[in-house]
Order: C-alpha cells, then structure tokens, then sequence
C-alpha cells in the first residue's frame, strides 16, 4: 500500500488513534445507554472500523509487518461487549 515507512507509521499510529478513541466510545455508550442503543451503535460502528481494518492497516501490515507487531503490544486486553 505505502512504499514509504515513515508513512506507513503515520498511518498505523493515526489508525490506531482512530480504533482507540471508538473503543472509548463503545465503552462509554454501553454505561450510559440502553443495552439496545448498546448493540446498535456497536453494529453502527462495525461498519466504519471494518474498512479501516481490512481496507487500510491489513494491506499496510501485510508490507510493514514490524508495525502490526507495535501496534498488536499496544492494543488495550478488551472491548466492551453486552
């Protein structure tokens, strides 16, 4: 996808910035709303990480596989799920 590692890094660390602050989302969703506002905005927002997974940081990684070894140490262990 990029030739270039210096924006291959850039990427990855806006993506996962991206995933991160969905993540927050998620959870704060599910301890403020209903269980079915919950599940909802969870499928609502599959479809929007989904692209950035498969359609963004897979063709990246699969050329810069050091990056998906940094960004999979920095994953937080959960995502809040009903």
């Amino acid at each position: 996808m990029l030739a270039n590692a210096k924006a291959a890094k850039h990427v990855s660390d806006a993506m996962f910035e991206i995933l991160r602050q969905v993540q927050e989302s998620m959870a704060a969703v599910q301890e403020t709303c209903s269980q079915e506002e919950y599940v909802a905005y969870r499928e609502a927002v599959g479809k929007v990480v989904a692209p950035v997974i498969f359609d963004v940081l897979q063709p990246l990684y699969s050329d810069h596989p050091a990056l998906a070894t940094d960004l999979i140490q920095r994953i937080p262990p959960t995502v809040p799920h009903p």
